[in-house]
């Protein structure tokens, strides 16, 4: 059966085209009014809305018209990167459900439309607005402990992530492994954890360095957000 929404998303986004595609073949009917970024959509209608940050600036697509214009209205799938978090999380605790636009878009796909789905009342929230918008607080906290490392220490995690050990970094650099110890040592206490598993953890819930898909599942809120 096809369902109708409403997607606000950039005329540019290329992101938004393929979901705006991806969805009305799978029997979705996407509203050609609010391509361009409107405010102005059928109440009854729940929305795919879509927030693009290029350098720290947010876009709906419309000149002057921002994610507070949204900031009343109820029915909303809300996408965006860790770095629009701030913006978003007003939406949450207003009933929105945020997703991170980051995670494979296969996966994307099937989280929109699960979303898609409470917003009509056909599914139901695997969490409360409340809980979702502190949740979201504390991802947008980890990456911006994440922001705080330097550039050694970023490369350090980042070797982590790719499974290397203290002395298989040492042995790629030109740094001695108590160096990478202590660098490592420095990178758990910046991010607020005690071992390097934790903080692996931690960078792959940011999507950060670089997005590695751990878990695609509704139901828990990791990468995918809600």
């Amino acid at each position: 059966m096809s369902r109708h929404l409403s997607v606000i998303a950039p005329a540019t986004s290329s992101l938004g085209v393929a979901l705006w595609a991806t969805l009305a073949a799978r029997g979705w009917q996407p509203s050609e009014s609010a391509a361009s970024g409107s405010a102005d959509r059928p109440t009854a209608l729940p929305a795919l809305f879509l927030v693009e940050d290029d350098a720290g600036a947010v876009s709906t697509g419309r000149t002057g018209v921002g994610v507070s214009a949204y900031s009343t209205l109820r029915g909303f799938v809300c996408l965006g990167s860790v770095r629009s978090l701030p913006l978003l999380i007003p939406l949450a605790a207003r009933g929105a459900l945020v997703l991170n636009q980051a995670i494979p878009f296969s996966g994307l796909v099937r989280l929109v439309e699960q979303a898609l789905l409470v917003c009509l009342g056909e599914a139901t929230a695997s969490r409360s607005a409340e809980s979702t918008a502190t949740l979201l607080r504390t991802r947008f906290s980890e990456a911006t402990a994440l922001g705080t490392l330097t550039r050694s220490e970023t490369q350090t995690l980042r070797a982590l992530v790719n499974g290397l050990t203290a002395i298989q970094i040492a042995d790629g650099t030109q740094h001695s492994v108590h160096t990478i110890r202590s660098q490592i040592k420095a990178v758990l206490s910046k991010l607020g954890v005690t071992s390097q598993v934790a903080a692996v953890a931690l960078a792959h819930r940011a999507g950060w360095p670089d997005w590695l898909p751990v878990s695609a599942d509704f139901t828990n809120f990791g990468d995918g957000w809600r």
